[in-house]
């Protein structure tokens, strides 16, 4: 990745990022590849009962452990192989967790 930033934003903060980049609330994570920085909302790490019902729902994942593994492994495809394509993301997150090398195109 060479230099790359992380960065935590509080839940109560999410909603009003997410309409500053144009970007829809539900989504836990974004990457910036212009800037080199992936953001984090911090519902991922310490969820409401009401934001892990959603996120769990929405991802279709079992437990806030998977939660958290899909979120960063879906921003380190977009990141490690600079794609914008959530399509493209998806698939070497997949790699990822199943613990494949990724192939960028």
């Amino acid at each position: 990745l060479g230099e790359w930033k992380f960065i935590l934003v509080r839940t109560a903060e999410w909603k009003k990022v997410m309409q500053e980049i144009g970007g829809g609330p539900d989504t836990p994570a974004f990457s910036a590849l212009q800037v080199r920085t992936t953001v984090f909302e911090d519902a991922l790490f310490a969820p409401t009962a009401k934001r892990k019902a959603y996120l769990l729902k929405a991802f279709k994942v079992a437990d806030m452990t998977a939660m958290v593994e899909l979120a960063v492994a879906h921003e380190l495809g977009h990141a490690m192989c600079h794609t914008v394509s959530e399509a493209r993301a998806n698939e070497y997150a997949a790699e990822l967790i199943a613990g494949r090398a990724v192939k960028c195109e």
